[in-house]
């Protein structure tokens, strides 16, 4: 393995693996082994993009992440970086998709999307969306469809679900914690990183949101002849901040997705101009148990026993009875 040389069979054989789960030809469990053994093989080679090896004097393929970035009339002087000037990867993060913004590093554990702020101010149902979906309630736009964030995510072993279910009762969505981070440059050009809660303020306490997001997974549906299959996410619920049963990443607290009753809205003041552009950088917490659905608190086994205490006993959660998950309702 060490000696073979960097080209694009890996890539397109981790795609033909992505859309074939899509397509239902393929099992999850089978789905994540396969990708697992792709990123082990490309991480024993040198760690360099593999579409980035092209012929000398050519273009490199970073050049392909400006395909879906807003672009300006021309670029800034050399030495010169400005908080519109597209962000560029590094040289060791491994591109998933060839004509899209999402690459993994493996080295980090992380997936990166590539972006742009496409929201400042008003009530939030998504922190973030695929381009051209919910641009009008999302924080951020991602130039990548869902699917391979989920597809990546998958093969850095993080585990999917079930999403959120409504009834018979209310049950918070599960999965693996993933931590979400934003970077930019301002305007003096100068990289900036926070988590992505700190672009996000509750309604009614005017703080920064408090509660990471799982690893919901989503679901596919199929069209009217059952010959394809698509990934509800791809319409929109890519990072959720309402819930839905659609969504990728989701919230484990009950969070209604009505107008009326919306809990969440963009943190004016502290994020950067629209059009920004952004990475964002999806870490999945592998060593952390999957029970993101926070328990009311149990008295202390060695409390004294006094008549009352059956009252106070916390009940048990939806979330930790096995369930199979809901059909998902929402395009």
């Amino acid at each position: 393995m060490r000696g073979t040389s960097a080209g694009s069979g890996p890539i397109r054989t981790y795609l033909s693996t992505v859309w074939c789960l899509g397509r239902g030809r393929m099992s999850a469990t089978a789905t994540c082994l396969t990708l697992s053994l792709l990123l082990t093989s490309a991480a024993c080679r040198a760690q360099t993009p593999v579409e980035d090896a092209t012929p000398a004097g050519q273009p490199t393929a970073a050049a392909d992440t400006a395909g879906d970035t807003p672009t300006e009339p021309s670029a800034p002087p050399a030495g010169k970086e400005t908080a519109r000037t597209p962000l560029e990867p590094e040289k060791d993060w491994l591109r998933v998709a060839k004509d899209y913004e999402v690459w993994i590093d493996i080295k980090q554990k992380q997936v990166i999307a590539g972006g742009h702020v496409c929201l400042r101010e008003g009530l939030l149902e998504m922190f973030a969306c695929p381009k051209q979906t919910k641009e009008h309630e999302s924080i951020i736009a991602v130039h990548t469809p869902a699917r391979f964030v989920h597809g990546a995510l998958l093969a850095l072993g993080a585990q999917p679900g079930p999403p959120v279910q409504f009834e018979p009762t209310y049950r918070p969505a599960q999965g693996t914690e993933v931590a979400v981070d934003v970077l930019w440059r301002d305007e003096h050009g100068q990289t900036q990183r926070v988590k992505a809660q700190e672009w996000v303020r509750h309604v009614k306490t005017g703080q920064a949101l408090a509660y990471p997001w799982v690893f919901a997974g989503s679901g596919f549906w199929s069209d009217e002849e059952g010959k394809e299959r698509f990934y509800y996410a791809d319409g929109g619920e890519f990072i959720c901040v309402s819930n839905f049963s659609t969504a990728m990443l989701d919230l484990p607290i009950e969070s209604s997705a009505a107008n009326e009753t919306l809990l969440f809205t963009a943190y004016t003041e502290r994020i950067p101009p629209r059009d920004t552009p952004v990475f964002l950088f999806l870490t999945p917490k592998l060593d952390a148990p999957e029970s993101p659905a926070a328990e009311p608190a149990k008295p202390p086994a060695t409390e004294p026993a006094k008549p009352a205490a059956a009252d106070g006993e916390a009940e048990k959660s939806p979330a930790q009875e096995p369930a199979a998950p809901a059909p998902a309702t929402e395009g």
